[in-house]
């Protein structure tokens, strides 16, 4: 994005900003943001895509080494604290919920169905958890059906006004064409709460031109939906790089150590091989084939290698190890006092550091989640695109819930299930929604309810049957000693 941005010696030295600005603006006269507000807020997502390309690459495992040596391992904590947490909350695909009777909700739901929205929302969650913010953008279909899509954080910002309560002025998404002779041109859609306008930037954010005629749409308010992550949109591994390039150069450090260590040179002290330099390779070559050197009996020969306490590393980087899952409040799964005790309570403790974590993105997706059910309805219900059309569907009651995706010892949770509903405290329906077994509540009961009719019925056939109801016999008929009618 920027041709003078820092080296990689500056990005890992710099202290980026954990509070990325709020970019502020409001519209001018005709509906649309001035030229002077779009340079300026263009120029302040440019300076916020440099932090997210660090974050990025660290994610990636493209940072590069510390000490450029010609092997460099790393070892990938950033990715894998991000991709714990995804899967933690969206391994168990996350549900949504609303109000008994309410069809503008149930359509809603129901769109969502269709489209999949469950990967979505893992994909909102990695985004916050790699740069603390992710993009979502509602649109209209070719049938004028609402659909969303998920948007990079690398090219995408909102503006918001300078209200105590704020709200987002416009939307925009940023994409890059480089034509035949290598000049680039920025390509600009411009989302308000009314309409939707593309500009061409050209000249490093000189020249801003409306490319197309301002097209109309109909959510009435902005439809690119930002989700932040607690109040800094901090990254959930940006605190933790320093000890991940610390880990790094000690893994750098024993690898080259080794690779040294091979190498290692001979000194051999009095006595000469030869005097010719082929013919000590030779001999060498020949010494290392056999392994076996014959020196004088005065003479001495070793390697020179370093000395390297390899314990102690390792217990350094034991240490950088579990302060960084301790900072990111993710459990080390390799650890054997995390598996030596798998009791559901101590479970739970050990997780406390991950849930809470995770209730922290829970609020960011359930701000966002509002937002997105509102638009839906717009683009349903909103026929006209009247300004003052008010929402049908009673959002305040919709929800998105999530099932974390952790071990339970089945046999306990069915236990503590059935005592409290035997105790009268706890509903069937209310037992079922909490049991992990179970993915659709309402489908189970049904299937619960039909099984209960096919067994009164089987049970109906049985008490009904000639063995519990003899037939009556006619008075004059004889019957044998067994109770059997004669011939």
């Amino acid at each position: 994005m920027n041709e003078d941005q820092p080296t990689e010696y500056q990005y890992r030295t710099e202290r980026f900003p954990l509070a990325v600005p709020i970019i502020t603006d409001e519209l001018g006269a005709d509906g649309l943001p001035t030229v002077e507000a779009l340079k300026a807020d263009y120029d302040m997502y440019v300076a916020r895509i440099q932090r997210f390309e660090w974050l990025e690459r660290y994610y990636m495992g493209q940072n590069a080494p510390i000490y450029n040596y010609d092997v460099s391992p790393m070892s990938n904590y950033c990715e894998y604290f991000a991709d714990f947490l995804t899967n933690y909350m969206t391994g168990i695909a996350p549900s949504y919920s609303f109000e008994d009777g309410d069809k503008y909700a149930k359509e809603i739901i129901g769109l969502y169905a269709e489209q999949n929205m469950e990967q979505q929302e893992a994909s909102l969650i990695l985004d916050m958890a790699m740069f603390g913010r992710a993009f979502q953008l509602v649109y209209e279909n070719m049938e004028n059906e609402p659909r969303a899509v998920t948007c990079s954080p690398l090219s995408s910002y909102v503006t918001y006004n300078d209200q105590i309560d704020r709200d987002s002025v416009y939307g925009a998404l940023v994409r890059e064409e480089k034509d035949k002779n290598g000049v680039i041109t920025s390509i600009v859609d411009v989302y308000t709460a009314y309409m939707h306008v593309q500009y061409v930037v050209t000249g490093k954010n000189e020249n801003w031109a409306i490319s197309e005629k301002p097209m109309p749409h109909r959510f009435n308010r902005v439809p690119l939906i930002e989700y932040v992550r607690g109040k800094y949109g901090k990254g959930h591994f940006e605190g933790i790089i320093s000890l991940q390039d610390a880990f790094n150069a000690l893994q750098e450090d024993r690898v080259e150590d080794k690779h040294r260590f091979a190498l290692a040179l001979l000194l051999i002290k009095g006595a000469i091989l030869s005097t010719e330099q082929d013919e000590q390779k030779a001999k060498l070559r020949k010494h290392k084939k056999i392994g076996l050197l014959q020196i004088d009996e005065n003479a001495e020969a070793s390697y020179l290698t370093r000395i390297f306490d390899e314990t102690s590393v390792q217990v350094l980087q034991d240490n950088l190890s579990r302060e960084m899952h301790k900072l990111a409040k993710i459990p080390d799964l390799s650890d054997e006092k995390f598996a030596g005790n798998s009791s559901g309570v101590a479970m739970q403790y050990k997780l406390l550091g991950t849930e809470s974590l995770a209730g922290e993105f829970a609020i960011a997706m359930a701000k966002g989640f509002s937002r997105r059910c509102k638009l839906y309805d717009e683009a349903i219900y909103n026929s006209t695109a009247a300004p003052t059309y008010k929402i049908q569907a009673n959002v305040s009651n919709m929800e998105i819930n999530f099932k974390y995706n952790v071990p339970i010892d089945v046999v306990n949770e069915i236990n503590a299930l059935k005592a409290a509903t035997e105790a009268g405290i706890m509903s069937q329906q209310t037992a079922l929604d909490n049991f992990s077994m179970i993915k659709d509540t309402e489908e189970e009961l049904k299937r619960l309810e039909e099984e209960a009719t096919k067994s009164a019925e089987r049970q109906r056939d049985i008490w009904s049957g000639d063995e519990f109801n003899p037939q009556p016999q006619d008075a004059g008929q004889q019957l044998d000693d067994s109770g059997n009618p004669l011939p």
